[in-house]
């Protein structure tokens, strides 16, 4: 779906994908958090400090989101920035990677906020509210997973789960803004043709 507006000259762009939690095995709780957290930082060619260089100096931010039914991919831009930011939007959507040392360092940080969720009586009651309310349906399930759960997940399962939801036939484009029509459809296109 692409929405031309000339009223600001901020450009929005989303792909998500039907997946999610709903998408994980049971060997991958927490997978969908995880590959929040991580997709979309880094290529073979590209680091993460140099992706955040990059938004940071375009004014831009790119991130991945996950939830219960989808996961996905966020670009916010200025129409100044719009051709270097799709650029490097198609590219981390493409070629992505999972660099050991980002994945270590969300898995400490989800650990913890496992912790300290496991010490908060008002969660407690969400999570066995959300498993009586749910039973065996994955959304009984917590986001962030488990502690041994999170323990398992590596950048090669992230891979495999992303590969799994990341399909052409599985993918939704919005595009909002003053953006370039003719080339965010040939990006779409090639973001599709290499899945």
């Amino acid at each position: 779906m692409l929405a031309k507006s000339v009223d600001s000259p901020v450009i929005t762009a989303r792909c998500a994908m039907l997946g999610g939690l709903r998408s994980e095995k049971e060997n991958e709780l927490g997978a969908t958090e995880l590959l929040s957290r991580t997709w979309l930082r880094q290529t073979k060619d590209i680091s993460e400090e140099q992706v955040s260089l990059l938004t940071d100096f375009n004014a831009s931010s790119i991130s991945a989101f996950g939830g219960r039914n989808t996961v996905g991919a966020s670009l916010t831009t200025l129409g100044a920035f719009e051709t270097d930011m799709r650029e490097l939007f198609e590219n981390l959507i493409i070629n992505s990677e999972f660099g050991d040392d980002i994945v270590s360092r969300e898995k400490v940080l989800m650990k913890e906020q496992i912790s300290l969720r496991d010490d908060n009586p008002a969660q407690q009651a969400i999570r066995m509210f959300m498993s009586s309310m749910f039973g065996e349906h994955p959304y009984h399930r917590d986001n962030l997973g488990t502690e041994s759960s999170v323990e398992t997940l590596n950048g090669q399962l992230l891979n495999k789960y992303l590969t799994r939801n990341l399909s052409a036939k599985n993918m939704n484009f919005v595009i909002v803004g003053d953006f370039d029509e003719d080339a965010w459809i040939e990006s779409i296109e090639n973001i599709c043709s290499q899945l």
